[in-house]
């Protein structure tokens, strides 16, 4: 994922292991958050997501059919080892360096996440994303 902003030059995920294809239940999902700007930036927290979700949708004549549930959230602030933060707990990045955020999660035992899925009435989807706060 790459952020449209004029101060940020990079800001992506990285899988440690980029040849996996798919995860399964137990699996560790690991990696960084690298990050490259263009002008001096301020940047109070990177939060790193691990989603699951559903959704189904049916419509046929009057009957309606509309529901999403979440079958994961993991969710984890990401802090620079190397960086120190102001006193309100945000960092200043500068153009020129490249900054790496590591994270690592581990997806429930099996029996607790239903497979990917995509249909004609809904799908089940898993996603990671990392989103870059401003204060």
């Amino acid at each position: 994922m790459v952020a449209m902003s004029k101060k940020v030059k990079t800001f992506e995920i990285v899988f440690s292991d980029p040849s996996k294809t798919f995860y399964s239940s137990g699996d560790k999902v690991s990696g960084t958050v690298e990050v490259e700007v263009c002008d001096v930036t301020r940047v109070s927290v990177v939060r790193l997501l691990g989603i699951g979700c559903a959704k189904v949708e049916y419509a046929k004549g009057k009957q309606r059919c509309r529901e999403e549930i979440e079958y994961l959230r993991y969710e984890k602030v990401l802090q620079l080892e190397d960086r120190p933060s102001d006193t309100d707990g945000s960092v200043i990045l500068r153009p020129g360096n490249k900054y790496v955020y590591t994270f690592e999660f581990e997806l429930p035992q099996q029996g607790h996440l239903v497979s990917s899925y995509k249909g004609k009435f809904g799908y089940v989807q898993y996603y990671v994303k990392a989103v870059m706060e401003h204060p």
